[in-house]
């Protein structure tokens, strides 16, 4: 290797060779830039939508350390959620697998007689955290699980977590004020927010506990995923900062917007504070850190709504199929090794990220997954040509008046199906608002893209695609 290349790029071309060799070797080695394995922290916003980040052009309110620690690293321009909503994208995120084969499909199942389910991972189901723990990582979850509550077999101590602290069901994860938090399985009290009592911010606890995980493990190889629940409704403010800033000139702020946005600045400040930590324990050339939200944003409601423009001038938000409610702001950085201020517009999604820590980590990818690794582009690598199509399906059925979704993106073109109406095309490369349904115009593709879809999904009684009552 040249050694009068700047050590920064020395770094990236003995990774990149590394990872090449581990690639060619069947995955058999690891990336040693510096002698020890590279450390992933995985942030996972929820319900953040495409256009709430600074850098996406917010206008609104201002996000500064996202911001900055984008501009760090890389930019995914098309990267996709799992899905429009919470369990099944953030099981697609652990296990690799769309929703079309995931164990969790939709927030809620459909029960042989009509009633409501709560899906959960089984034993057996490979997760990412199994991964890193096989390859001798320490794992550590803090945050909003939704993967499986307690009494189920889809704990995140049963799947590769040495570690957990936080919310494992969905509900539970929108009470910031909570009266009691999970440890593993203690159960722990807030005696703070007993009764009316609001003593104990829980996004506060929770990156206490994250930031204890990285001090406890800075001296060996770890996963740290970190999906806390800000800035999910319930709109409620966190505890005020000193710097808090007034609302935008000539904007009026409902309460509900006040609130919001101070959560949007809590959430950007927690990111900005644990990646501060990665590096002030000297990790930040030991670590992939990547951010993202679990789906689009939902919208308030309230006046504001056109000026937040959550989806960032996409089409639809949380629960659509539409490019709003599954594109999401994705960014990673790793000092050294990552070549900062770049922008990829590589289509990419949830279940490629274990594919990639795979590759990066130099472990074999579980059988049947349906991701595949952008570690080549990270590493401004040529990346390989896609070999499958993304697939979303969605019933909802924790609402009434179901209506089953699917959509699947080969190329630039993508298929929405929902219920029983007609199919809507687009195509993504030149109409990324979904504002020209090309259906009618291109039969031919819309007969291929329906075989993907029919070609992508296995049937699931929990996941029925067909309309149902929903429930109240």
């Amino acid at each position: 290797m040249p050694l009068h290349l700047p050590a920064s790029r020395r770094l990236a071309v003995l990774v990149a060779a590394v990872v090449a060799l581990a690639t060619s070797a069947g995955g058999a080695r690891e990336p040693r830039p510096d002698g020890s394995p590279v450390n992933v922290v995985l942030i996972l916003a929820d319900d953040l939508g495409y256009g709430e980040v600074g850098y996406q052009g917010q206008k609104l309110h201002r996000t500064p350390n996202l911001d900055r620690l984008s501009a760090e690293g890389i930019r995914f321009s098309q990267h996709y959620a799992g899905s429009a909503v919470c369990a099944p994208s953030r099981c697609t995120l652990l296990t690799g697998r769309h929703t079309g084969h995931a164990r969790i499909r939709d927030n809620v199942g459909l029960g042989p007689q009509g009633e409501e389910v709560r899906p959960a991972l089984q034993p057996g189901d490979v997760t990412v955290a199994d991964v890193f723990r096989r390859a001798g990582y320490a794992t550590g979850c803090f945050g909003k699980w939704g993967q499986g509550d307690e009494d189920t077999p889809g704990v995140p101590w049963l799947h590769g977590f040495d570690q957990f602290f936080g919310f494992l069901h969905n509900t539970h994860g929108t009470r910031y004020y909570t009266e009691f938090i999970y440890r593993n399985a203690e159960k722990v009290a807030l005696r703070g927010n007993y009764g009316r009592w609001r003593k104990q911010y829980s996004p506060e606890l929770i990156f206490n506990e994250a930031v204890r995980f990285l001090e406890q493990n800075r001296d060996r190889p770890f996963f740290l995923y970190y999906p806390f629940n800000l800035v999910h409704g319930d709109f409620i403010a966190p505890p005020a900062e000193s710097d808090d800033p007034p609302p935008p000139a000539g904007v009026t702020l409902s309460e509900k917007e006040r609130n919001y946005l101070a959560m949007v600045r809590r959430m950007d400040r927690d990111v900005g504070r644990l990646v501060a930590r990665i590096d002030a324990l000297g990790l930040g050339e030991k670590t992939l850190i990547l951010f993202a939200s679990d789906n689009g944003a939902k919208g308030l409601g309230e006046p504001n709504d056109a000026l937040l423009a959550a989806s960032g001038g996409f089409r639809g938000g949380k629960a659509d199929l539409y490019e709003g409610g599954i594109r999401v702001p994705m960014f990673a950085r790793w000092k050294g090794a990552i070549a900062p201020g770049r922008t990829t517009d590589l289509p990419s999604a949830f279940w490629d990220f274990l594919p990639t820590v795979c590759a990066l980590i130099g472990q074999p990818a579980p059988a049947g997954i349906d991701g595949e690794s952008y570690l080549p582009t990270l590493l401004d690598q040529p990346q390989p040509e896609r070999r499958s199509a993304f697939y979303w399906e969605l019933a909802k059925r924790d609402e009434p008046q179901v209506v089953p979704k699917q959509a699947v993106r080969s190329g630039p073109w993508k298929l929405l199906l929902t219920g029983d109406r007609p199919p809507e095309l687009y195509r993504i490369d030149a109409d990324p608002h979904e504002t020209r349904d090309l259906a009618a115009e291109q039969p031919a593709e819309v007969a291929r893209l329906r075989g993907l879809l029919a070609s992508s999904r296995t049937d699931d009684p929990l996941f029925p695609l067909k309309p149902g009552p929903g429930f109240e």
